[in-house]
């Protein structure tokens, strides 16, 4: 009788485990597209995950690689690294710019500011990279980026994106939280009957 018990107890654990496992997952993945889709940069633990749309990195990063950088202090960034971060050129005012630092300079105010270049680019940017514009530094690509960039694309259609991620996410998430009620109330009653 207690080792049956005790088997019952293990086992409803185990499950109470892994349910609140997939659960955590399950809010991850949501976050990460859900920034993504409401075109905010997920950040988790001071990563941040970005999808590359341009070639000017080629060939150490290509168009279409879904890359991380990491949150690093201004005064760590050498020359060198490859950083993100806010562009101030017109063309690109304001959307992420993936490049390395080729030069740091010191402004007027005594702020270091990143002369940067795309790789494959003949030339250096014409406007550098502010301290308070850098997102992070390049850490690596994302195995399979190419594959879940053409993934984020189709999945830019909104009815697309709530047929195939939200809404199994919605039920995943609720079978989840029942399993979880259920599997608290069978161990109360289990309780009781000791």
């Amino acid at each position: 009788m207690l080792k049956k018990g005790l088997k019952n107890i293990v086992i409803k654990t185990a499950r109470l485990l892994f349910d609140m496992v997939v659960v955590l997952f399950i809010i991850f993945f949501a976050y990460v597209f859900f920034a993504t889709y409401t075109g905010r940069i997920p950040n988790i633990f001071g990563y941040h995950f970005f999808r590359v749309v341009s070639s000017s990195m080629e060939p150490d990063i290509i168009d279409g690689d879904c890359i991380i950088s990491k949150t690093t202090p201004v005064d760590e960034i050498k020359v060198g690294d490859i950083i993100t971060f806010y562009s101030e050129d017109p063309a690109i005012y304001n959307f992420l710019n993936t490049h390395r630092v080729v030069g740091i300079i010191e402004n007027q105010y005594g702020e270091k500011e990143f002369v940067t270049k795309g790789d494959s680019n003949p030339g250096e940017d014409v406007y550098t990279a502010k301290s308070n514009k850098i997102i992070g530094v390049y850490q690596g690509d994302i195995f399979i980026g190419v594959i879940i960039s053409k993934g984020f694309e189709i999945l830019s259609n909104r009815v697309i994106y709530f047929i195939f991620i939200m809404l199994p996410i919605i039920m995943c998430f609720i079978s989840s939280i029942v399993d979880i009620i259920h599997i608290v109330m069978d161990y109360e009653e289990d309780e009781e009957y000791e």
